[in-house]
């Protein structure tokens, strides 16, 4: 059986483009770990205005780039390869 590979979330991808752990930006921005995994796979759809700023900032960003990072249509179960639903 042929494994698919998840679409990495915006979050993730800038996070670890910094070569920032989950842990480093948790300290930096006051945010708990829980909720920042929890946004990077999908699982928190609409983080607190407070929450994206804060990571935003930590990460270097400007606010304006929000809706790059907490795009609405970001799909877990979606292959980053194909597009199709897994």
């Amino acid at each position: 059986m042929k494994k698919t590979k998840l679409k990495p979330h915006p979050l993730r991808i800038i996070r670890k483009s910094r070569g920032m752990t989950l842990e480093n930006l948790s300290k930096a921005a006051f945010v708990a770990v829980r909720t920042i995994t929890g946004i990077e796979s999908g699982e928190i759809t609409t983080p607190r205005y407070a929450t994206r700023r804060r990571l935003l900032i930590s990460l270097g960003l400007e606010m304006s780039s929000h809706r790059e990072v907490f795009e609405k249509n970001y799909k877990p179960n979606q292959c980053s390869l194909c597009g199709s639903k897994i």
